[in-house]
């Protein structure tokens, strides 16, 4: 059986070519792939091959259409299952389907086009808070913003004060999944 035919992407013979690319500036190395690879393409790091996939339409078709044949990463799986247990972003197979089943209720669209007031409300109150000329750490903003969203959506609750608290906590947990997933 001939070996598939990857998308474009970056050529290297050396294994580790982008691991300090991707690691160092991963945000600027995926726009740089869009750019010079288009919406579906594939970077080597570390003698695997990762795919990155723009297009929302075969996003769809991998997330929805085709779901059966795609796997999440053993990474993913692993790790993951240490930070977040066995829920809807490390689950596989049956207990996945199951799982998502009993979420799909608050996903309709009618429930989606709710949300939107929440997340505007949100995004409000974040920038209310910033002045002109304040240099602020974005990353920790938007993950402040993001709690405040999924609280308020999910929960109808407010958490304003316990949004750094937890944000602080998500982001230890991040640096641990970090160590995890460094070699």
């Amino acid at each position: 059986m001939a070996t598939p035919a990857l998308p474009p992407g970056p050529k290297t013979r050396w294994p580790l070519a982008n691991v300090s690319v991707f690691k160092d500036g991963f945000l600027e190395f995926l726009i740089e792939m869009r750019e010079t690879y288009g919406d579906f393409s594939y970077f080597p790091i570390a003698n695997r091959k990762f795919a990155l996939i723009c297009d929302p339409e075969m996003t769809r078709q991998i997330l929805v259409t085709d779901n059966k044949h795609f796997t999440k990463s053993r990474g993913l799986r692993v790790m993951g299952q240490v930070l977040l247990g066995n829920g809807l972003l490390t689950n596989e197979g049956e207990s996945h389907r199951k799982q998502r089943k009993l979420i799909a209720p608050a996903f309709t669209k009618q429930r989606i086009d709710d949300y939107a007031d929440d997340m505007v409300s949100c995004t409000v109150d974040t920038m209310n808070d910033w002045t002109d000329g304040e240099t602020i750490d974005m990353d920790h903003e938007m993950m402040e913003t993001a709690l405040a969203i999924a609280a308020k959506t999910m929960f109808g609750a407010k958490v304003a004060g316990e949004a750094k608290e937890i944000s602080g906590a998500m982001s230890e947990a991040m640096k641990v999944f970090d160590m995890l997933a460094d070699p």
